[in-house]
């Protein structure tokens, strides 16, 4: 099977330690090493993260699929992040400026930290890891979630704008086909209802191999729980014309900053093209604030 190319990568995670009560009898387990957001809180070195049974997209000569992986991330005391996927460890090195914050390793790992809530306690991460025989790449959030608690006392409803970015990716015939797309994002939070719904519009197509029409993927009404929600997205079918077909997506988020002043998330979906059998596999990332 020919080598994948390789996309802009990313890397990034959160450490979920010590599970905690929400005050309606689920258990909630913290992202941040150091516990639920205080005020103090921001984005920066020494910050430890970790998501178990990340969802990512990985790829081989039988195909490509959404599956998991445990993955950690730490940013060190010298800037170099150290990312853990499946217990193989990595220590990057910056790569310089530009758009985004690059940093890979020696081998096909590279992390890109691209969205950053204008609260700086949540950014979103994209991860990318290429061997001679696969590829996995995925987005995720990482930060200093809200205490559930916090969200359960909060009252009225909040709006939050922010930023999306969506991968789209296909593996035909044994080549990765890939495209990617930025957007915006806008959350609604109705604290009284206990409710979360929104919208991500993808209108700006960064790399166009895989040439998707401009896109708005509704999230849902759904229950906050704890401090998340998630939730069925969907795509209607007017916006993907003749030749594609949406067959089902989902969402799931969680409220971040002491005061839950930003949310962030991921989402995930599956449209079909007519005349293959290989799926188009999209997975995205968003940050907002209120």
């Amino acid at each position: 099977m020919p080598e994948f190319a390789k996309p802009f990568v990313i890397v990034a995670a959160c450490l979920l330690l010590g599970a905690c009560s929400s005050g309606s009898g689920v258990a909630v387990t913290p992202i941040a090493a150091s516990g639920f957001a205080q005020a103090s809180d921001r984005i920066g070195t020494g910050k430890t993260y970790d998501i178990p049974r990340t969802t990512l997209f990985s790829a081989d000569s039988d195909g490509g699929r959404l599956s998991n992986a445990d993955v950690s991330y730490r940013v060190q005391d010298n800037g170099r992040p150290v990312v853990v996927i499946d217990d193989v460890r990595y220590v990057l090195t910056s790569e310089g400026g530009g758009v985004f914050s690059t940093f890979k390793d020696d081998t096909d790992v590279l992390l890109l930290r691209i969205f950053v809530s204008e609260a700086n306690v949540v950014e979103s991460v994209y991860l990318s890891l290429e061997t001679e025989e696969t590829f996995t790449a995925g987005f995720f959030p990482v930060g200093f979630d809200t205490a559930p608690r916090t969200i359960q006392n909060t009252a009225g409803s909040a709006t939050f704008v922010g930023e999306a970015a969506l991968s789209a990716r296909q593996v035909r015939n044994g080549a990765l086909q890939s495209g990617f797309s930025d957007g915006v994002a806008r959350i609604t939070a109705n604290f009284d209802s206990n409710t979360v719904r929104g919208t991500l519009r993808f209108d700006e197509q960064q790399s166009r191999v895989i040439t998707l029409p401009d896109l708005t993927m509704t999230l849902n009404n759904t229950t906050i729980t704890g401090n998340g929600f998630q939730g069925q997205a969907t795509i209607s079918a007017n916006q993907l014309g003749e030749d594609l077909s949406f067959d089902g997506a989902s969402f799931d988020g969680r409220f971040y900053g002491a005061a839950g002043q930003a949310v962030a998330g991921t989402v995930e979906g599956t449209l079909i093209e007519d005349g293959t059998q290989a799926p188009i596999l999209l997975q995205g990332v968003f940050v907002a604030d209120k």
